[in-house]
């Protein structure tokens, strides 16, 4: 898997997406000849519907890359409206020919002046696409989880647990693991970003509410986003890895930031892009 972020903003939305390539168990990949990590960019922004979206999960296979299709079909002007534009990436998808097993792609933008935030969902078990509206799950604060990053960190626990707001988050944020099983575990895992994001956001901006995200310019919430996926894999190596002498399954399958991209009614347009 991988990690794709979507803030809801007063007046635009925000897709972020890490850039690491994974094998089938969620370890990085290697280049063979560098022994260095594997990159791609795995955010698409369509400049034409004024949209975007994040993919995670199956990225491509041999000559066949699913970002390069999601970028070529969105050049395609019969599909000015973001709805038009994702039932047709859906039928894209879900033909035979495609190899596609497992992917979650997260997609955002604007239909007649209202936003539009959607998710195209495909499991192992299903056959066909399913577009779906936001999902979030009833518990986004990981009280295991907290507690370690409170106690590495030095935080006062019991506060920032009562001072957690869940419908805030629930309004506002929404990752690709919300989508990505039926499975119970999967489930309970997909808290695990709210709460470090809240965390996060408490020790670099010493905040609590996510109104702090509106009075971001486009500099500020770049820097906010790649700090936080810099968190998760500190968390990673600090906590999970050095102290409990295990990495978290979930967190090793996340890289570094690799793109953002700010869609508003007028516009869509990358804030941070990384392609090398």
């Amino acid at each position: 898997m991988t990690l794709i972020t979507r803030i809801i903003r007063e007046n635009d939305v925000i897709i972020a997406a890490d850039n690491q390539l994974n094998d089938d168990n969620g370890y990085p990949l290697y280049d063979p000849k560098t022994s260095k990590p594997q990159f791609i960019q795995k955010g698409v922004a369509f400049f034409i519907q004024k949209g975007a979206c994040g993919v995670s999960g199956f990225i491509g296979k041999d000559d066949y890359s699913v970002i390069s299709h999601l970028s070529e079909i969105s050049t395609d002007s019969e599909f000015l409206d973001i709805n038009d534009l994702i039932e047709e990436i859906a039928d894209h998808l879900n033909e035979e020919s495609n190899p596609i097993d497992e992917i979650v792609v997260l997609a955002t933008g604007y239909s007649d002046g209202e936003q539009c935030n959607l998710a195209l969902v495909k499991e192992k078990k299903h056959k066909q696409f399913a577009i779906t509206n936001r999902k979030v799950p009833p518990c986004l604060f990981h009280t295991m989880h907290a507690q370690w990053i409170c106690s590495h960190f030095d935080f006062d626990y019991n506060n920032l647990k009562e001072e957690f707001n869940t419908d805030d988050f629930s309004d506002k944020i929404d990752f690709n693991f919300n989508y990505a099983s039926e499975n119970a575990d999967y489930n309970k895992a997909s808290c695990i970003p709210y709460t470090y994001l809240y965390l996060f956001l408490f020790k670099e901006y010493n905040s609590t509410s996510l109104a702090i995200l509106n009075e971001f310019n486009d500099q500020e919430i770049e820097g906010m986003i790649i700090g936080y996926y810099k968190f998760l894999d500190y968390v990673n190596q600090e906590i999970h890895e050095k102290k409990f002498r295990n990495e978290n399954p979930m967190l090793r399958t996340i890289g570094e930031c690799g793109g953002i991209i700010k869609v508003s009614e007028k516009t869509s347009e990358w804030l941070y892009r990384y392609d090398s």
